[in-house]
């Protein structure tokens, strides 16, 4: 819009004959500065206007060299946009042949191959080398100054899964058939580098069929992603192949060491470390996650702290220190099954002899006005999670507030409510908060993880050993994953601040969020 308005401008003072007012507009932009954080903005509107000036009997001039800046907003809204859309802004704006642009993006797109292994692993990590060594020389910290060239960027794989159409696609460029994940079998196990070459002589047909009669088809498409922990840094994509989720702990674990080979070779040089891999409470992740960090092998890194039983792994890497196994798992995921219990018919949840139920909220709804708790209907009837800010809006602190007048002026007990969404709110502001301080967050996951434990301990003298954990406290592996998640905080913390105090991290960016994001795009 500003570009537009821009050009407006100057084709109307071009009209009145007066130029002045938008060459002294950019002038002043230039000598104030404020083109040195919109370098493309400055390029784009400088190519605009010297493809006015060329133009000649209302044709574009195909002599026009635009700026590389320039050729990508323009394939974007291409891409984006569609054609109609890309017609529109050249015709009122200006821009490439639609030719031009659709045949720049063919060139420059990179088609993933099937799997890592071999060269073809190398291939997707020289891709990603290109792409990370362009950002770092462009990289402006938020105090404007370029990335120092010593500062390294902690990263994370980011692995989900998710549904699809069952069915198969031919590959054109490489003369294969996608969405097979392996041969049918009692044994099978998953294979991403798995695909059924077509060929083109006289047994194509027969291949194919026999490829149907015994591969499996996949239902799922399972996506790894590179996480860097560093707002404004590209999440680019590692891996995506289909899968039927028939694999097993040791595909897992096979699958992260191609991985570090394959960073520690191509971007542990140009300052990214690799710290540890993300997941959304998978069991067969979780289990190498957890292996790793209740190992005892190696220098181990942790707080001197007895309450943090989990740990990471100091490994020596090219002359560099590395902390590897600072897994994490996802916190969106882990709030939601945090807080899903409060509105649970079969679960009571017992705090010390007071019971937490979602049933105080909704009387919140009928005593007081909207305006002192902000809880809506949807928030009072049925807890949705998948509705991060609902959960945020039951936990606030107006709702906690509003729950102590409820006891006071009309007697109902909400101790035990007031103290779960008390933990529910800590933990999210753990990820979540603007304000809070690295030493806020650790001492946020320090009470979090001490309020899981001394409830559990209570709950086992109370009851006795053998208590049926998910009648009367959140599920075993809420528990387990939410204190995954506590650790991670601890060290992630630690790991910054030893080792990369600036440019700051952001504990948002941590989990498996990022597939969700390219899963809606999918």
């Amino acid at each position: 819009c500003r570009v537009r308005k821009l050009r407006g401008k100057f084709l109307e003072s071009a009209k009145r004959g007066d130029c002045n007012k938008i060459i002294n507009d950019l002038i002043k932009c230039w000598d104030d500065g404020k083109f040195e954080s919109k370098a493309n903005l400055f390029a784009f509107v400088r190519d605009l206007i010297h493809s006015a000036a060329l133009e000649k009997d209302g044709k574009g001039n195909r002599g026009m060299r635009w700026a590389e800046s320039s050729k990508r907003i323009l394939q974007v809204v291409r891409k984006f946009g569609g054609p109609r859309t890309y017609g529109f802004v050249r015709l009122n704006v200006g821009g490439q042949h639609i030719r031009t642009v659709e045949k720049s993006w063919a060139k420059q797109k990179f088609h993933f191959p099937l799997g890592l292994s071999g060269e073809k692993g190398r291939r997707v990590f020289v891709h990603m080398a290109e792409v990370y060594g362009k950002w770092r020389t462009t990289f402006k910290l938020p105090n404007g100054q370029p990335l120092p060239d010593d500062v390294i960027i902690p990263c994370l794989t980011s692995e989900d899964e998710t549904c699809n159409l069952v069915e198969i696609v031919y590959n054109q460029r490489r003369d294969v058939a996608v969405g097979f994940c392996g041969v049918e079998g009692p044994d099978h196990v998953c294979d991403e580098d798995f695909s059924v070459v077509i060929g083109d002589d006289d047994g194509a047909f027969e291949r194919l069929q026999e490829a149907f009669e015994k591969n499996v088809r996949a239902n799922y498409t399972r996506l790894v992603v590179l996480s860097p922990q560093l707002k404004g840094c590209p999440k680019l994509i590692i891996l995506v192949h289909p899968t039927c989720n028939r694999f097993k702990r040791d595909f897992v674990r096979r699958q992260w060491n191609r991985i570090i080979e394959l960073f520690d070779e191509h971007l542990l040089p140009l300052g990214f470390v690799l710290n540890g891999h993300a997941s959304d409470g998978d069991a067969r992740r979780f289990e190498e996650q957890l292996a790793d960090m209740t190992s005892s092998d190696g220098e181990r890194y942790r707080p001197d702290w007895p309450g943090c039983t989990l740990s990471a792994r100091v490994v020596e890497k090219r002359g560099r220190r590395v902390v590897y196994g600072i897994h994490s798992q996802d916190f969106f995921h882990n709030s939601k099954k945090l807080i899903r219990p409060l509105d649970n018919a079969s679960r009571v949840l017992d705090l010390g002899g007071h019971t937490a139920t979602h049933h105080h909220v909704r009387r919140l709804r009928t005593l007081y006005p909207a305006s002192e708790h902000n809880l809506t209907e949807k928030a009072v009837h049925k807890i949705d999670p998948q509705d991060f800010t609902l959960l945020q809006v039951i936990c606030s602190r107006k709702v906690i507030d509003c729950l102590k007048r409820l006891e006071e002026e009309h007697g109902e007990d909400t101790k035990g409510t007031r103290c779960f969404l008390e933990l529910v709110r800590e933990y999210v502001l753990i990820f979540c908060s603007k304000k809070l301080t690295l030493l806020g967050r650790v001492e946020s996951s320090g009470f979090v993880l001490d309020f899981l434990r001394i409830w559990r301990g209570w709950l086992s003298d109370t009851f006795g050993a053998a208590t049926n954990w998910n009648q009367k406290c959140i599920t075993k592996q809420a528990y387990e994953h939410i204190a995954m998640s506590c650790h991670e905080v601890v060290l992630r913390d630690m790991h910054n601040m030893e080792f990369c105090p600036q440019p700051p991290t952001h504990l948002d960016e941590s989990g498996s969020d990022v597939d969700e994001i390219y899963f809606s795009e999918f």
